[in-house]
């Protein structure tokens, strides 16, 4: 049985309800002065890449033209899963895997592709364990042809219809170095097999 206590406070919420069903949207968010609804009309806010433009410049790459629709397309992307700091400092894997997703990779894919990010991860992944200098199979890696098709990866269909990484298996192959970790962009990854190799670090 509800007591008339908790009816009472139950009504007392009634009107306040109201008010805020009644009141438009843009009074909603803290930038219109109410704090209401915190955020709840805030769109978001395009990030400026143009000061990224030379990114790729230590490495002998070309400045970015600021009407490179499909560059800067593809720095936003990547800015929302890797610091700025991680991707324009050279040398690291981070910058590296950005600079062979804009200019090396023979498949130029689009930062709009469902797979793009997961070519990403992969990619940081081979050069934070100097697969090019160290690894002893490296199938298809780095290649053109689609990343689930490189050596010790393994993908299956999302109820999309989309390839995602399921498994890496790279166990005894000479890899070298940190896990990365933009692993956790492979967020249907099940099984990672990495034992026999110089690795620090953990599973992300």
């Amino acid at each position: 049985m509800i007591s008339g206590t908790w009816k009472l406070s139950g009504f007392k919420w009634i009107a306040p309800l109201i008010l805020l069903l009644l009141l438009p949207p843009s009074l909603w968010s803290n930038e219109a002065g109410s704090g209401f609804v915190d955020g709840a009309t805030k769109t978001k806010r395009k990030v400026d890449t143009k000061r990224l433009a030379r990114i790729c410049n230590s490495v002998g790459k070309p400045t970015l033209a600021a009407n490179d629709r499909r560059s800067h397309a593809i720095l936003e992307k990547l800015l929302g899963v890797t610091s700025e700091l991680s991707l324009s400092t050279p040398g690291s894997a981070q910058n590296a895997a950005t600079c062979w997703l804009l200019f090396e990779d023979p498949k130029k894919m689009k930062a709009s592709n469902s797979q793009f990010l997961q070519r990403y991860a992969l990619a940081v992944f081979w050069f934070a364990t100097d697969g090019k200098g160290h690894w002893q199979v490296k199938t298809d890696w780095m290649s053109g042809k689609d990343e689930c098709s490189w050596y010790g990866i393994t993908c299956g269909r999302s109820w999309t219809g989309t390839n995602l990484v399921r498994e890496i298996d790279l166990g005894f192959n000479d890899c070298h170095g940190i896990i990365p970790r933009e692993l956790a962009i492979l967020t249907e990854l099940e099984d990672v097999d990495l034992h026999g190799n110089e690795i620090q670090g953990v599973i992300p």
